[in-house]
């Protein structure tokens, strides 16, 4: 009876690890840069990656990169709420604090 048990939660355990795979694998395929109308744009020395209509410029995603592929990248972070921003960023936003 515990071997069925164990064999249970062993398949159990695998279709757990397999859920978690696949969507992982969705999230890693679904970049809202490539899917929705961003606007790129460059802005002094950084590249901009931003979409947003709303009359509240804070409730648009905007983010910033050294280049077009970098803004995007970060615009994926901010807009799947893992608010990942490369280093340098949050350096350059320490240094206008001063």
């Amino acid at each position: 009876m515990s071997q069925m048990r164990q064999l249970k939660i062993r398949q159990l355990r695998a279709e757990a690890e397999a859920a978690e795979i696949k969507l992982l694998t969705q999230k890693m395929f679904f970049l809202p840069s490539r899917y929705f109308p961003v606007n790129v744009f460059r802005d002094g020395d950084k590249w901009v990656c931003s979409f947003g209509f709303h009359p509240d410029p804070l409730l648009n995603v905007i983010a910033y990169g050294d280049c077009p592929a970098q803004a995007c990248l970060n615009f994926d972070a901010l807009w799947s709420g893992s608010g990942m921003l490369l280093e340098e960023e949050e350096e350059d936003d320490e240094e206008e604090e001063y």
